[in-house]
């Protein structure tokens, strides 16, 4: 009967590359994948921070073209020099703005601006002069 010899030998050094006598292969190995995992993690931070920003930006701009153009339209009914106490509101299909225009003396209009989107709430407050033509005041919050 005869054996291979080559086969046993490579049975037995494929088994001593698995065993780890030397203990050098599972520490670099660990190390790697440990770094390899930070970085990954690091990665999908900055991209979730690159999201959030993003909704962020997307969000004030919505909210300011909206603004603008609410002060557009309740500036463009202020053009008669007698206009009563008014309430009303306009909705977008990005959002929605409730507005209320009061006298404040001859000339002088509040005009007062409920800006909302899905995600934001926003008050503008515009004191405007018929006579002089212009935004006099202006406060957002």
């Amino acid at each position: 009967m005869v054996i291979s010899m080559k086969n046993d030998c490579s049975k037995d050094i494929n088994l001593n590359l698995l065993k780890n006598e030397r203990g050098i292969f599972m520490p670099v190995a660990l190390l790697f994948f440990s770094v390899i995992f930070i970085i990954c993690m690091y990665s999908i931070g900055n991209m979730a921070q690159e999201v959030n920003y993003h909704k962020y930006q997307t969000e004030w701009l919505i909210t300011t073209y909206l603004g603008d153009t609410g002060t557009h339209a309740a500036i463009l009914m202020l053009d008669d020099d007698s206009v009563p106490e008014t309430k009303g509101e306009w909705i977008y299909y990005n959002g929605r703005i409730a507005y209320h225009i009061k006298p404040l003396e001859r000339g002088f209009y509040e005009i007062s601006l409920d800006i909302q989107t899905d995600h934001k709430v926003r008050r503008e407050t515009i004191t405007y002069s018929t006579e002089a033509k212009k935004v006099v005041k202006w406060i957002d919050s």
